[in-house]
């Protein structure tokens, strides 16, 4: 018969295999759920990054838009020649929209339609510039106060959006 003294060190040979075994599985699913929490984040970021450049593109252009149309409508400086008006303001909207097309991915329905109201007055501003080049063009008179808030509120909504993943990444 096979002595106890050997019996039990076969058996605890036995059990500290199977442990060693244990512990080395859940080692590895640790080191495995930890790679791939930190690969999520990486990702998460990458993405992250991507919209806040693309919201600041949006709302860099904004500020453009809003700058030089103010100074028109606002009459400050010398109004701009024809060939200005053709080069200079014209192809705002167009840029605009372009910049406004990229991002739309990137905003909900309420933040879109607001971003949308400031391109339309840009648009509209746009357009009563014009009239002042062409006799036969008729545009609307846009007030200089409330194509500023519009375009404002625009912005603000972009700031907010942009400041969102960026507070959620200092929280965690």
């Amino acid at each position: 018969m096979v002595s106890q003294a050997i019996l039990g060190a076969i058996v605890g040979g036995g059990a500290a295999i199977l442990g060693s075994f244990i512990q080395a599985w859940f080692n590895r699913q640790n080191t495995k759920d930890r790679i791939e929490a930190q690969n999520n984040r990486e990702q998460a970021k990458f993405y992250v990054d991507q919209k806040v450049e693309s919201l600041i593109e949006l709302h860099e252009v904004l500020v453009e838009c809003r700058d030089r149309i103010s100074r028109e409508l606002a009459g400050e400086t010398p109004r701009a020649s024809q060939e200005e008006y053709e080069n200079e303001i014209w192809p705002l909207n167009k840029k605009l929209d372009i910049v406004l097309d990229k991002n739309r991915i990137f905003l909900d329905a309420r933040q879109e339609e607001k971003i949308f109201q400031a391109n339309m007055k840009t648009l509209d501003a746009i357009e009563y510039l014009e009239s002042f080049y062409d006799n036969s063009f008729e545009a609307p008179e846009v007030e200089l106060s409330e194509y500023a808030d519009i375009t404002e509120e625009a912005m603000n909504v972009i700031k907010q959006e942009i400041n969102e993943p960026i507070d959620n990444f200092e929280t965690d």
